[in-house]
């Protein structure tokens, strides 16, 4: 074995999103999510695994494991810490003061005059720090729950099932 494949030393976001992606998840929003980082960070991490050899995007843009990323072993350091990375922006407050209730993703876009993608933005990043969790993970923006709200929530499925009911 060479010395270069025995020495692979990952940092914390790199090593969670090729965990991510050995676990199936092929968007980057999805691998961000998973291992809880905002998307630029993710981005970040995905184009570093793609340099060593570890993941890459396949023709319709999903990322996927290669041969070697899915039985590497590796040693993780901890990122480079940023300053003032913590702080949240204009956005992200104001995206806090106005979830007092589960919302859906284009609600809030609507609510504060951004677009959705940047509601998507926020809103991975919110879920990166601890602040907000979905209520699909496999659709992560049909509802957004600031973290600690109790508020019961219908499942998508249910949702439909009321609405056609009362229609």
């Amino acid at each position: 074995m060479s010395s270069k494949l025995q020495g692979l030393v990952l940092t914390k976001s790199q090593a969670a999103c090729l965990i991510a992606v050995r676990h199936g998840k092929d968007s980057k929003t999805k691998i961000a999510i998973d291992a809880k980082l905002d998307l630029r960070n993710a981005a970040t991490a995905l184009r570093m695994l793609t340099r060593l050899g570890l993941a890459q995007q396949g023709r319709t843009e999903r990322w996927h494991t290669t041969g070697r990323g899915q039985t590497c072993r590796f040693k993780t350091v901890p990122d480079r810490a940023r300053r003032n990375s913590d702080l949240p922006g204009p956005g992200v407050r104001r995206l806090l003061k106005l979830l007092d209730r589960p919302m859906r993703g284009h609600e809030i876009a609507e609510q504060l005059g951004l677009s959705r993608q940047r509601v998507h933005q926020l809103v991975v990043k919110l879920h990166a720090q601890g602040h907000v969790t979905f209520g699909n993970p496999d659709q992560p923006f049909w509802m957004v729950i600031r973290t600690g709200d109790k508020t019961p929530l219908l499942s998508r499925d249910e949702a439909r099932v009321l609405s056609r009911a009362s229609a």
